[in-house]
């Protein structure tokens, strides 16, 4: 099974947009969310958005049964 996506990216550069989105990747990833993202960490760190247009999935050798 796969999914794929295709859409517009844009760079978020909002400081607050930027730790909304690491907590994210850090619940996914480790369970458990941070404060304690400093500027020079926030600086080092590129955060893409993509805006979804399409997505596109198939199933090849899944049985559903």
């Amino acid at each position: 099974m796969s999914v794929i996506g295709f859409g517009k990216a844009s760079m978020v550069e909002d400081e607050e947009r930027k730790i909304k989105a690491l907590n994210i990747i850090m619940r996914q990833c480790f369970g458990t969310e941070s404060n304690d993202y400093t500027n020079e960490h926030l600086g080092r760190v590129a955060i893409v958005r993509i805006k979804l247009e399409t997505l596109v999935g198939k199933v090849l050798g899944y049985d559903q049964a």
